[in-house]
């Protein structure tokens, strides 16, 4: 396979594109291969490349590769071989071109974000409809970059409902000292060696894979720019100088905005939106006035397996849940408040709390809480040390509150790092920047993604980058369908050619229209296939998972 060189930002390849690699955060029936690895043997000890630095290493190259049954392994840490290897779980969604054919274009590797999402969910999920946006000449490859904490599923389970009855930031009195506490107990739980950034950096740098990222794992993708040459796309793109601080204090400066948009388009869809009112204000008013209500008058609810209260919390963080696919779950969410509006709280209820408390035998896996201690092991372990003093940390919130009303549950984010004594021993130190890459990076962001709205910011810190902006509410590009958007991905990958700057992509979709508010048709087969692909792909919204966490987000 040769090594593809992608040309300045208009001028067509006609090379072979070499392998790729994608850090993404979207929602992952593939058939394909499970890989339990640990590494292979490696040329490389230590870090790949330093700040600054320039590698003089070969390209790595393919065809010299020997059929074999034996495996070689890199160590687990390359400054103590001592410590072993460690497994790493693949899976392949195969191209549906011959990979001896000039048509074939190698592997994309997809990774979900989080930190520490499942890549193999996402293609054991979303496989045939990634690869029908970014073409079939590609493989679809997902992996894992998980942390591993709880030796049984059932402890996993149990210390995720333990956290999730923790109060929000300013609900109580004591949710600051209960917020330190839990952080303390999660550390004890968690250790991790070194950041994901520099796992995958180690890895992509053996295989001379293009590395690309997007939704939460961007910081991935951001580090692997700025240690290595390879190419890059990523959606929804926080601030890494942020990132780094462990403050995350940038990342809803969009969030508010997008409650907005919601309302607006509330407004315009006149009986097709549940809390209808003649004009936003009007909408966003009924809204609060509803979270008001709640605060003093929570609404029993009993079902056939359990009970309980819906209060302003679980709504709070219902709606906060909702600025992520608007697109997906707004009507539902708006028709789970008018029930709730007018005394009936069972369809939150079922959204937010409900557990599946039915026995079922010979279930293929544990369900899910969350993923909260993944979270902190790599974002923390990543980050500066967060110190456990209370007037600091009241500080902290108090200014995320002046950017956006969901500061109460994204706070909790930073307060997961609190006072953690786990350092990687490969420790980035930056700058998340690069002067030069062979192949300039394409940068999506969505114009009110709530959570991660730096894409032009960051796009600044790569020279040669550009940044496209989807003209949307939701997080990352696959919240909303926009063709202009996944055409520009495609083009990217196939022809190795970049939007023009400042480009913005409109979408198809409307909140609570859904394509006919729009008045899109498909002009082609081709344009049907790709959109269909992407509101594929979206899915459902997991608002089991938000039950399991007990009406809490993170």
């Amino acid at each position: 396979m040769e090594k593809g060189v992608l040309p300045q930002h208009n001028e067509p390849s006609t090379a072979r594109s070499p392998a790729i690699i994608r850090i993404l955060s979207w929602l992952g029936i593939a058939s394909g291969l499970y890989l339990l690895l640990g590494s292979w043997e490696s040329e490389f000890d230590g870090p790949a490349c330093r700040s600054g630095a320039q590698s003089n290493a070969a390209p790595f190259d393919w065809d010299k590769l020997q059929p074999s049954k034996k495996l070689h392994w890199v160590p687990l840490d390359h400054h103590d071989h001592s410590v072993g290897t460690a497994a790493i779980a693949l899976i392949r969604y195969p191209a549906k071109v011959d990979p001896k054919s000039e048509k074939y274009r190698g592997p994309i590797l997809f990774n979900p974000g989080g930190p520490g999402g499942p890549g193999v969910g996402l293609v054991l999920n979303r496989g045939p409809l990634l690869q029908a946006v970014v073409g079939d000449e590609f493989d679809i490859i997902g992996f894992d970059p998980r942390v591993d904490i709880f030796p049984l599923p059932l402890e996993r389970e149990k210390f995720a409902l333990r956290y999730s009855d923790a109060p929000l930031m300013n609900e109580t009195s004591g949710a600051l000292g209960e917020a330190v506490a839990l952080a303390r107990l999660t550390h004890q739980l968690i250790y991790a060696k070194a950041p994901l950034a520099a796992q995958l950096t180690e890895w992509v740098r053996i295989l001379l894979i293009e590395f690309a990222g997007a939704e939460s794992q961007k910081i991935s993708c951001n580090i692997g720019a700025s240690l290595m040459v390879q190419s890059s796309a990523t959606h929804g793109v926080v601030d890494a100088e942020d990132y780094y601080s462990g403050t995350w204090g940038s990342n809803l400066r969009e969030a508010d905005k997008g409650l907005d948009l919601i309302f607006r388009q509330c407004a315009e869809a006149e009986n097709d939106c549940p809390l209808y009112e003649s004009t936003p204000e009007k909408v966003k008013s009924r809204y609060f006035k509803l979270l008001e209500n709640l605060e003093k008058n929570p609404v029993p609810v009993f079902t056939e397996q359990d009970g309980g209260i819906v209060n302003r919390r679980d709504v709070h963080a219902l709606v906060f849940v909702l600025l992520y696919s608007p697109y997906t779950a707004g009507n539902i969410v708006f028709e789970a408040l008018r029930q709730l509006e007018a005394g009936n709280g069972h369809l939150v209820w079922r959204l937010t709390r409900e557990l599946e408390l039915d026995c079922q035998c010979g279930l293929p896996r544990p369900l899910p809480t969350g993923g909260r201690e993944a979270l902190a092991a790599i974002a923390c372990t990543d980050a500066h040390r967060v110190e456990p003093d209370h007037a600091t940390l009241q500080k902290h919130y108090e200014e995320l509150a002046k950017v956006s009303i969901f500061a109460d549950i994204w706070a909790n984010v930073h307060y997961s790092c609190i006072d953690r004594q786990v350092k990687p021993k490969w420790e980035w130190k930056g700058p998340v920047a690069a002067n030069h890459t062979s192949f300039p990076i394409l940068m999506i962001g969505n114009t009110l993604d709530p959570v991660t709205p730096d894409a032009n910011k960051m796009s600044k810190a790569f020279n040669g980058s550009v940044a496209l902006t989807q003209n949307s509410a939701g997080h990352c590009s696959i919240a909303a369908s926009s063709l202009c958007t996944a055409k520009a991905i495609r083009k990217y990958f196939q022809e190795g050619v970049l939007p023009e700057e400042g480009t913005v992509c409109d979408v198809e979709d409307h909140v609570f229209l859904g394509l006919r508010g729009r008045g899109f048709v498909a002009t082609d087969e081709e344009e049907a296939r790709i959109l269909s692909a992407i509101r594929s792909l979206r899915g459902d919204v997991d608002f089991a998972a938000l039950a399991r966490r007990r009406g809490r987000p993170f």
